[in-house]
């Protein structure tokens, strides 16, 4: 049967099995069998990530966090070491034989030909392996879209990690590199601060366009422009712009927020007041995979929620007069409520709630109103 052929196989049995089953709870079950392959790991991590089935969702957190205590790292850092590379190292290529080999283009997998130049729109007859390609030209873009939640989370909240664990995930692994090079990180030591871009060259360049060299001893963490005065962003966001550089997660935005404490409570207050389209807070809840939540009167209110388990901060959403019958056209008033972690810094605090101001604004469409 299934059940024992994936306890007792590895993980081209657990492939195999993920291929026909895809977000089943028997593959969970077989799954909570493998808690130190890698693969496995992978799967727990990042395709269960989220689930309709709360059943489902249940069984995969408690998996979680027994390979969390097994491998003894934080669940983010879990996350972010089992984002498979498919053998791309720091390089776009990926050699197939000595006529072929994959390449990494738009966040796509093409195939390429040596001899000819060029890529190739229909698979020659002498290529071996179709199959694993075809599977490749599938998992590799799921795997890079799954990675904007993860850098969204470490926007909202200012991780910090060792360099050389930054260097392994963001750098090394090209998967992970297509994103990491459009974004403006945070080094920090006992004796310096910067902020840096990485480029396509392997260098490290600052908001004056001037190489740096960041020391071992370093911390990294995404940036935020809440901890920027409007000179450095701007700075940022002109050197984005010479370099070319689409930014995967709304990082730098056009909307100014200048002095948070001033008008938190106004903007919070201009959004309860706001009428948006039922459909963008659809979009908004699944692009965060923010999760539902009841109150006790559940049919006059629709309740959505994002939780920080890095630093233990939500924000919660809830839509006000709520109806069962809402259409996307239709207008709905949210009213956004944050629960902060006293214990944490006061720039942490502030991190994570300017973060979600932007990302409403933006995906709610609030441009011209803020």
């Amino acid at each position: 049967s299934a059940i024992i052929y994936g306890i007792y196989g590895d993980d081209n049995a657990l492939a195999e099995i993920y291929k026909n089953e895809n977000y089943s709870k028997l593959l969970l079950i077989i799954l909570s069998f493998h808690t130190e392959s890698w693969y496995a790991v992978y799967l727990v991590c990042h395709v269960f990530r989220t689930n309709d089935r709360d059943d489902v969702q249940q069984l995969r957190d408690k998996i979680m966090e027994n390979m969390i205590k097994i491998h003894n790292l934080s669940a983010d850092e879990l996350t972010l070491k089992t984002i498979p590379n498919y053998g791309f190292y720091r390089t776009i290529n990926k050699d197939i034989d000595d006529k072929y080999k994959l390449i990494l283009v738009n966040n796509e997998i093409e195939l390429f030909d040596k001899e000819k130049n060029k890529i190739l729109t229909s698979y020659p007859k002498n290529l071996n392996n179709k199959e694993e390609i075809k599977v490749l030209k599938k998992e590799i873009p799921n795997t890079i879209k799954r990675q904007k939640f993860n850098l969204v989370k470490l926007l909202v909240s200012g991780k910090k990690y060792k360099f050389s664990f930054f260097k392994e995930i963001f750098i090394n692994n090209r998967l992970m590199n297509i994103y990491a090079k459009n974004l403006v990180w945070n080094a920090e030591n006992k004796n310096n601060f910067d902020s840096f871009i990485y480029l396509e060259d392997g260098s490290f360049t600052n908001k004056y366009d001037e190489d740096i060299v960041i020391d071992d001893n370093s911390y990294v963490t995404l940036a935020s422009p809440i901890e920027m005065d409007n000179e450095t962003i701007l700075k940022w966001k002109n050197l984005l712009n010479d370099y070319e550089l689409p930014q995967p997660i709304m990082q730098f935005s056009p909307i100014k927020i200048n002095d948070l404490n001033d008008t938190f409570d106004k903007l919070l207050n201009k959004l309860k007041n706001t009428k948006i389209k039922y459909g963008l807070f659809l979009n908004f809840i699944k692009k965060y995979e923010m999760k539902g939540y009841a109150l006790i009167d559940v049919l006059s209110s629709n309740n959505s929620y994002f939780y920080d388990d890095i630093n233990n901060q939500y924000l919660y959403l809830e839509i006000e007069k709520f109806r069962n019958n809402l259409k996307v056209d239709d207008e709905i008033t949210i009213k956004p409520v944050f629960k902060l972690n006293d214990n944490l810094s006061e720039d942490l605090r502030k991190r994570f709630v300017y973060s979600w101001l932007i990302f409403m604004i933006w995906d709610f469409s609030l441009q011209d109103t803020f």
